[in-house]
């Protein structure tokens, strides 16, 4: 029979093989039926109708539904995973498999390398550190191509070194003639881990070399990720090396939701600042690299990420041919995606479907292809419970789908949102000849998420057909950033709220304080019209929003609009007071920042929010967008964000000093308790300060302080969490201040938590506030 490039009769021929000859197993596909084997010093596949396993067949890697193999190290407790072109192997035990493969990559003219050989290269690769070298995995291909490509794998021992350090010592080595690309990054792991890469060239091989580095999460080791690749080949084969640092798993990494406490710690990041190494253009926005679509229509905007195509119609997923690459392999994939689009539109309902998205790669079986749809479904006055429950009922009758849970509330979409969703497992259905069919031993994991549009008279309902162990292992976080990412452009919540104003009556000068003393920041004329945000305590001077940021007027040459009342005063101290009446609280701050509910924010708290985030050169930011960065501040816990605090300081300022405010239902936790799980929380590769004091708060009332760095902005990140009165809810304030900055706001922090006041404050028969430092109580 004819051996094929992969598992498949839509793959090339690469040649043929004789009744009674024997190749050695490497691996099968997703369902069993071809075997991949190596096939003069190279990975080939045949049809497994027509051949015997070995009895040790059985210990050979099976491929997920994407064509992904994974390689479980038991011993170091983590698992690598890798597309099946590629081979991986522990160099220190190769198998003959192994040599042959290796033997094919270096020299196929030199006849097989055995295990001492080999040995020597593998030294020569690592420069002299094969004792650290765990894995060793090869790129797959025909003997007469002029490129080796490679992954070496090292780990060892940290020894206390974190990744900041790693990243100091890394730039201060030379690596090639050129210098390194040396950063620590964001964005390439699951629930946004910070990572090393290091980036250079080897000139003497034309090849393109990538190290990744990651700490274990004990803290223990370090793990390097080093690919080498030919220059020619690396963006091509980038995609790939991405989803194999994606795709590297700890045996305890502590991803599973499922294990978190239930009164969630409050991690953060600052995603307004250029991270470290990075530049404006590469750093660029919340949705950076998603792309967008809109259906004008129903007034949606769609995002989804990168590596999906997504279509409304029959022709436009045709159109889709000349970008997918091989024409005979696209011409399969649209052919199955097409006879599966037919299905999405029974009659009746073919007003209904929104949009069809499926995860598409060259080298990808078009059998196993992740998929969701999107469809507006009427609501006819149905209360999301209501509709879920009917989902629900449906999914039981089923002989095929396993219902899993069923919930409503919030979580999924920004500012607690409430969705209906509800999780299933399938046998594997794919798409073969216009029908759609189970495959045994296949597992599928249905997700359906439904919202409710703003004017309650549709259901947006999400369909996700995800291959289970790809949703379980990376490919969630994903997901529900599609679902919360949606946006309808027509919901009240977009339009910001207006500003009071002040219109200037004379020309006069624009200033840094209330007073003639200030500095003079620039100056406005007669007529001109400015956000009135605040007064001084005396009432004759105003704050207003100017170019981005906050500075004073003379309150004589202004006149003030009809609501310019509601404006805040300062205190004779040049505090502000922020009265949250819903939550029965009050939040004090310095004039120099200013603070707002972002969930409803004002033009002028958009303008002031715009100017924070750096890189972006004057644009304004919408209030979908800002709530898309909330979310990322609040590491997707924005449903929890009450207030958002901003330091206001000139454009060129290089930081964003800013304060998020969390309030979450206490569940029975205690101060003590909460310090005791945050303990044990990994905030940073730094480790994090918790601790119990008192001082900060009047009355020696206690609170939780935990402090820890974020490397990749430089920011010191400071919570003070404090607990209700009634012990019914716990309030996190949380600071991120540049670490330069930080010991010189400290003190303005620190009264900032003094001064925030429960409705019903805590009786003491001593009214007298204490504002010595905080001393430690308790640590672990």
């Amino acid at each position: 029979m004819h051996l094929r490039l992969g598992p498949g009769t839509d793959h090339a021929i690469v040649g043929t093989v004789l009744d009674g000859d024997q190749y050695t197993a490497v691996s099968t596909n997703a369902t069993g039926d071809w075997w991949q084997i190596e096939y003069d010093g190279r990975l080939a596949w045949v049809y497994g109708g027509f051949v015997t396993p070995s009895a040790g067949a059985e210990r050979a890697l099976q491929a997920d539904p994407a064509g992904w193999l994974t390689y479980d190290d038991e011993a170091r407790g983590l698992s690598l995973s890798y597309p099946s072109e590629w081979h991986y192997f522990d160099p220190a035990r190769p198998s003959q498999v192994d040599l042959a493969l290796f033997s094919a990559a270096y020299k196929p003219e030199a006849g097989q390398l055995d295990a001492a050989e080999m040995g020597a290269l593998v030294s020569a690769m690592s420069v002299r550190r094969e004792d650290a070298v765990i894995g060793l995995g090869l790129q797959s291909g025909p003997a007469d191509r002029a490129s080796s490509n490679f992954m070496l794998v090292f780990s060892v021992a940290a020894e206390g070194t974190t990744l900041q350090r790693y990243v100091q010592a890394a730039a201060g080595h030379t690596y090639s003639i050129e210098p390194a690309s040396v950063e620590l990054v964001q964005g390439l792991r699951p629930w946004n881990e910070e990572i090393v890469s290091i980036r250079y060239r080897e000139h003497a091989t034309a090849s393109e070399v990538w190290q990744v580095v990651l700490l274990s999460p004990d803290g223990e080791r370090l793990l390097v990720l080093a690919f080498s690749v030919h220059n020619d080949e690396f963006a091509a084969v980038e995609p790939v090396l991405r989803e194999i640092v994606q795709r590297v798993r700890w045996d305890d990494s502590g991803y599973n939701s499922s294990t978190r406490p239930a009164v969630p710690m409050m991690p953060v990041h600052n995603p307004l600042v250029i991270p470290v190494g990075d530049t404006p253009a590469a750093s660029g926005g919340p949705f950076q690299d998603w792309p967008e679509v809109e259906d004008t229509a129903r007034r949606l905007r769609i995002f989804h990420p990168q590596g999906w195509l997504y279509a409304s119609s029959k022709e436009e997923l045709s159109s889709f041919r000349p970008q997918m690459g091989d024409p005979a392999a696209a011409e399969t994939v649209l052919a199955r995606q097409v006879a599966y689009f037919d299905s999405l539109t029974p009659a009746g309902q073919e007003g209904q479907l929104v949009g069809y998205g499926f995860q598409y790669a060259p080298d990808t079986s078009s059998n196993y292809i992740n998929r969701f749809t999107i469809r507006a479904v009427p609501a006819f006055g149905r209360t999301l419970e209501q509709y879920v429950l009917q989902l629900a009922a449906r999914l039981e009758e089923s002989e095929v789908e396993r219902l899993e849970n069923v919930e409503v509330g919030p979580g999924l979409r920004p500012w607690g949102e409430d969705t209906a969703s509800l999780r299933y497992r399938s046998g594997g259905a794919v798409v073969e000849e216009g029908k759609v069919i189970t495959r045994p031993g296949m597992e599928v994991v249905g997700w359906q998420v439904a919202l409710l549009s703003p004017d309650g008279g549709t259901f947006l309902l999400f369909t996700f057909d995800i291959w289970s162990e790809q949703f379980d292992g990376w490919l969630e976080p994903f997901l529900r950033d599609v679902v919360r990412r949606v946006q309808w452009q027509d919901r009240p919540a977009y339009e910001p709220l207006a500003s009071p104003t002040v219109t200037i009556t004379r020309t006069m000068y624009v200033r840094g304080g209330p007073g003639t003393d200030y500095d003079i920041i620039s100056t406005v004329a007669e007529g001109e019209q400015y956000a009135a945000i605040s007064t001084n305590s005396a009432g004759d001077w105003w704050q207003i929003e100017y170019e981005g940021r906050l500075a004073w007027v003379y309150g004589a040459f202004v006149k003030p609009s009809a609501d310019a009342e509601s404006a805040l005063q300062a205190d004779p101290s040049g505090w502000l007071t922020y009265d949250d009446l819903a939550r029965g609280l009050s939040l004090s701050f310095p004039s120099g920042w200013h603070y707002f509910d972002p969930a409803h924010p004002a033009q002028v708290d958009l303008s002031l929010f715009s100017s924070a985030v750096k890189g972006r050169k004057g644009e304004r930011i919408g209030v979908a967008e800002m709530g898309e960065l909330v979310s990322a501040m609040s590491v997707r816990r924005d449903d929890a964000v009450i207030g958002l605090g901003l330091q206001s300081g000139p454009a060129e300022s290089a930081s964003s000093n800013f304060m998020l405010v969390f309030s979450v239902a206490a569940e029975g936790t205690t101060l003590e308790r909460y310090a005791q799980m945050a303990a044990e929380h990994t905030y940073s590769i730094d480790p994090a300060s918790v601790e119990i004091v008192q001082g900060l708060r009047p009355f020696d009332e206690e609170v939780v302080s935990i402090r820890y760095r974020e490397q990749a902005t430089l920011s010191e990140v400071w919570q003070v969490i404090l607990l209700s009165p009634d012990g019914e809810r716990l309030l996190v304030l949380t600071f991120i201040v540049h670490s330069d900055e930080f010991a010189a706001l400290q003190p303005v922090l620190n009264e900032i938590v003094r001064r925030t006041r429960w409705a019903e404050q805590p009786s003491s028969g001593v009214g007298q506030v204490h504002s010595a430092p905080p001393y430690l109580r308790h640590r672990w």
